[in-house]
């Protein structure tokens, strides 16, 4: 077994000392070796769930006060229940391709080769639901273990991912199909709600299954995209994703033909 050594932290450099010989530089890393190496998830969970949850408070009232506090954002997962209860976990870290750079649309910092396989997961302030903070740790080439945080500005409400949730059962098209999935003998399954950027926005993305009591294996039946607060099922990624765009313009155009009654009215 060979241990790379890839960073000069202290801690590194201690044991590089204590044991000559233990790492072998980072520079004598085969292409192969390098191309698969992932940011560590319990590091990450280090950095940003024990520790930046409180340090990311610059001003000492903020502190004092523990006003700014954060936590781990949650997500409905697992099998839907009646009553109107529902099973939450906090949101693990989880890897994406991004897009970097502003000049291809992304507010993350650019790389060559203008996308990233990223690490990253969500945050919200505590005892609240709306989003609050990003972070995001490189993983490709000469850009891995860059490590970024993307603010949202106090004062500002961006949908939280529990919230991206609520507004899921709260549709009525898609309560339905909910309701007929679980009949006969089974139930609905609803998956990882995943966070994306795109552009400046964020991107909910969440599958249901489907699992009948005679066969344990579940079958997706349905994607949910959430954007702007409208959600919208469909089959597939690509048909949610258009769903929700011209369900969004359908609104912006009903909005603007308002507004033109109204002057209309006014003159």
């Amino acid at each position: 077994m060979k241990f790379y050594q890839i960073s000069d932290k202290p801690v590194v450099k201690t044991w590089a000392k204590i044991y000559p010989g233990l790492f072998t530089p980072g520079s004598e890393m085969p292409e192969s070796v390098r191309a698969q190496l992932t940011y560590p998830l319990h590091l990450f969970h280090i950095q940003f769930d024990n520790v930046n949850i409180l340090y990311q408070m610059a001003e000492a009232m903020y502190f004092f006060s523990m006003e700014d506090l954060w936590d781990d954002a949650d997500e409905v997962l697992g099998p839907v229940l009646d009553l109107g209860r529902a099973i939450t976990f906090s949101m693990e870290p989880y890897h994406c391709i991004l897009r970097t750079g502003a000049e291809n649309g992304s507010v993350l910092p650019a790389t060559r080769s203008g996308e990233q396989f990223c690490m990253t997961m969500a945050f919200t302030p505590d005892g609240s639901k709306n989003l609050r903070g990003i972070p995001v740790a490189y993983q490709d080439g000469e850009d891995y273990g860059r490590l970024f945080l993307l603010r949202i500005p106090k004062g500002h409400f961006v949908m939280g991912p529990e919230q991206a949730d609520a507004a899921i059962d709260q549709d009525p098209e898609i309560s339905k199909r909910i309701i007929w999935w679980s009949q006969f003998g089974s139930y609905v399954l609803r998956g990882h709600t995943t966070v994306l950027l795109v552009g400046n926005e964020i991107l909910y993305v969440e599958p249901m299954f489907v699992r009948s009591e005679q066969n344990a294996v579940p079958q997706i039946k349905g994607v949910t995209v959430v954007f702007r607060g409208r959600p919208h099922m469909a089959p597939t990624l690509e048909e949610a994703i258009r769903g929700v765009f011209a369900k969004i313009e359908q609104e912006h155009g009903v909005v603007q033909q308002l507004a033109r009654t109204t002057e209309d009215d006014q003159l």
